[in-house]
């Protein structure tokens, strides 16, 4: 009897594994998830431990792709190489002037890296404006067409898969990744920057007068509110929920390669699928990097504005009184002094010894504290990179989520305290009437190019030429180009979702917080800017602020005197004060708790920009190694690194450069953003790869058959099959 059982076993089983390999040989991923499960998905580099859950698999393994690896770090810390190499010309840029009536060119001294690339920033902007907003749009339309369609109840997994992480630390990753450190930046300052610039709702038809002040406004909202909502977070959203369906379900690698698949089968196995992985690490990197370093300006404003000094380290403030404390220093200020150019605006503005050859110490103080403001900003890259480090070392589930729920708690606090703090009836009438105002015009702010502004036979009054490449444009290239960092980041915590619950996630949830924190933000910056050009704060006014008192019109007359109700804040002229100020300038008007928010405002920002470094150390390291979920830690720690070297080198450079400290972090940016448009057409074959996994799952069609063949992207060439 045992033996016959034994037979019988024997038979289940192997009919069992005929029918998986039959299954295995119809699936339309059968090719490729047997490379993964080979190992020839890729080249690889294996050393160490081999991979299971141990310690000593986690710490002491490596897995990477050597080609993938090698060919971004090279191109990354080439491109770092050559823009510290390069430094400030003396005579690289030529500037006008006119004397006597003659124009007069003369050389002078300028950052070419910035310009260049400035200029090719400006350039896809002139020349691709069209396609950036039509492809926008399209995405966005895409991604309606999706949610509503028969395949929004598919999962992100296998049929009984359960989602990894809960709603909410889910939400609180997608938030902290996509966007958590840009809100700080831009929350005040982008609306009051439409406020005062010369756009296209800041004049009349007719060029001649200003829009009302309450117009202007509510356009200045109008815009922030398009440029934080769904054209921005749809990119994320394609790339996610196409990685985390071919990954999660069909078992492919989760790299941006992975995401044509559907479109040409087993090719992506090839350079360049390596190719296409290599530069998304380095978009990813210079994105982190670029990110990192400016965000530094603002973390040591905040710390500048707590401590109230100039500096932080060594001394708080530089002058004669102190002089001795400091004297020792001359000589290498004098040799910063004399490596900034001689026609730069600083050398021209100051001399560092007087007529009789005797130092001017107010010169010296200003390069002295110029100088440690520099060491300020790399050590707090430091700090973060090594806190990044330890959390991404750690693990999704317990460095990355934790910081990501604190830093969520820590901005709904921030909000609600405003909200409460300030005119209540007024933040919640302008985020009805912005909803108003953004559902309202969606389609032609949607599609509008800027046709005649950017042209040369353009009006000379209304916007300004430069505006839809310095604004839109620049949004638009810089979410695209975060794409495959964001994209993948979302796509690993999206494990057991439908796509309807991804959808929700990073397209409805993450704007409604966008446009709320916007409207808080902003509308209390607005309101602040408004009172100061009521009350006459200038930019000539003491530190550009007042203190002032008026009657609240809308409360009630209070006590039996019937005594008006008075309130007493400082109100600072927004538009005279640096970006990264502005925030803790609307922070400051709060005088009992104003401090206490300031102090949570800037922790905040250092963990939002913990989780944002931690999370591109994952992807980076995700994308090198294959993509496998949980790659090794050392590798983890050489992408944190890395981000931190790039960002401190052309920080470091920046104290050679008076003038324009963040050049070299600009040039950067700048790169990246121009990354953007190739990547735009890459994002547009990912749509219609997305639609054709989801119908090969569906049996709507058969594998080998339509790619390319029979569709819209049919050009008369057989692409594959």
């Amino acid at each position: 009897f045992d033996e016959q059982a034994q037979v019988t076993l024997l038979c289940l089983r192997t009919a069992e594994c005929c029918f998986r390999s039959a299954v295995m040989a119809e699936d339309w991923c059968a090719a490729a998830t047997r490379r993964v499960e080979k190992g020839s998905d890729g080249v690889w580099i294996r050393f160490g431990p081999p991979v299971d859950d141990s310690l000593m698999s986690r710490f002491f393994s490596v897995r990477f792709n050597p080609i993938t690896s090698g060919a971004a770090t090279v191109m990354l810390f080439g491109f770092v190489i050559v823009l510290l190499a390069i430094g400030v010309d003396r005579e690289g840029c030529l500037t006008e002037s006119s004397e006597d009536g003659a124009e007069i060119f003369r050389h002078s001294a300028c950052y070419t890296p910035q310009i260049e690339f400035s200029f090719w920033m400006k350039w896809v902007a002139d020349c691709f404006t069209w396609l950036y907003i039509g492809s926008q749009d399209c995405w966005v339309v895409f991604l309606a067409v999706l949610y509503f369609s028969r395949f929004a109840d598919m999962k992100l997994g296998k049929d009984d898969d359960e989602p990894e992480f809960s709603d909410f630390a889910w939400f609180s990753m997608v938030f902290s990744c996509g966007v958590g450190v840009g809100l700080f930046f831009y929350g005040v300052a982008e609306p009051i920057w439409h406020y005062v610039d010369v756009n296209r709702y800041g004049h009349q038809w007719n060029g001649t007068e200003r829009l009302p002040d309450n117009e202007r406004a509510q356009a200045a909202m109008n815009l922030t509110w398009f440029h934080w909502g769904l054209h921005g977070w749809v990119v994320y959203a394609v790339v996610g929920v196409l990685l985390a369906f071919l990954h999660f379900r069909k078992g492919l690698p989760m790299t941006i390669k992975t995401c044509f698949y559907p479109l040409i089968g087993e090719r992506i196995y090839g350079f360049w699928g390596d190719f296409v992985d290599s530069i998304s690490i380095v978009a990813t990197t210079m994105g982190v990097c670029t990110s990192l370093g400016l965000g530094v300006f603002q973390i040591n404003a905040g710390i500048k504005k707590l401590t109230g000094y100039p500096n932080w380290i060594k001394l708080s403030y530089y002058n004669a009184e102190n002089f001795g404390e400091w004297s020792d220093r001359v000589d290498s200020l004098r040799d910063y002094y004399l490596d900034y150019p001689v026609d730069s605006a600083f050398r021209k503005a100051h001399n560092f010894t007087d007529e009789n050859g005797d130092l001017i110490i107010g010169t010296a103080s200003k390069i002295a504290s110029f100088v440690d403001t520099n060491d300020e900003q790399i050590l707090i890259i430091w700090l973060i990179t090594l806190v990044a480090t330890f959390s991404v070392a750690s693990g999704l589930q317990v460095g990355i989520q934790s910081l990501s729920m604190i830093c969520l708690y820590l901005g709904m606090f921030l909000m609600m305290v405003i909200l409460l703090m300030d005119d209540t009836w007024y933040l919640m009438n302008l985020y009805t009437q912005s909803l108003g105002y953004y559902l309202w015009d969606f389609l032609r702010i949607s599609f509008y190019s800027a046709a005649f502004a950017q042209s040369d036979h353009g009006a000379r009054e209304g916007e300004a030429s430069w505006y839809m490449s310095g604004w839109t444009i620049f949004y638009w290239g810089w979410w695209i180009a975060f794409a495959p960092f964001v994209g993948i980041f979302f796509a690993r915590i999206s494990k057991g979702r439908t796509i309807r619950q991804f959808l929700n996630g990073t397209m409805t949830l993450p704007i409604a917080y966008n446009f709320a924190w916007m409207t808080i933000f902003g509308g209390a910056g607005l309101k602040m800017e408004m009172a100061a050009d009521k009350f006459g704060v200038t930019c000539d006014t003491p530190r550009t602020r007042a203190n002032i008192c008026r009657v609240v019109e809308r409360m009630r007359p209070s006590g039996y005197g019937g005594n008006p109700e008075v309130y007493c804040s400082t109100i600072t002229k927004l538009s005279c004060r640096g970006t990264t100020d502005m925030v803790f300038d609307v922070l400051s008007q709060y005088a009992d708790i104003g401090g206490l928010l300031a102090v949570v405002c800037l922790i905040s920002l250092i963990l939002y920009f913990i989780t944002s470094s931690d999370s591109g150390s994952l992807v980076d390291d995700i994308v090198s190694a294959n993509g496998i979920e949980e790659p090794p830690v050392v590798q983890r720690v050489y992408w944190a690194f890395t981000e931190g070297a790039a960002a401190t080198a052309l920080l470091y450079q920046g104290r050679l450069n008076y003038d324009a400290p963040d050049a070299g972090l600009r040039a950067l940016q700048s790169a990246s953003i121009c990354v953007g448009l190739p990547y735009t057409f890459l994002i547009c074959f990912m749509c219609v790869s997305l639609w054709r996994a989801l119908q090969y799952e569906r049996g709507e069609l058969k594998w080998g058959e339509s790619q390319f063949k029979h569709s819209i992207l049919d050009v008369g060439v057989t692409a594959y099959g």
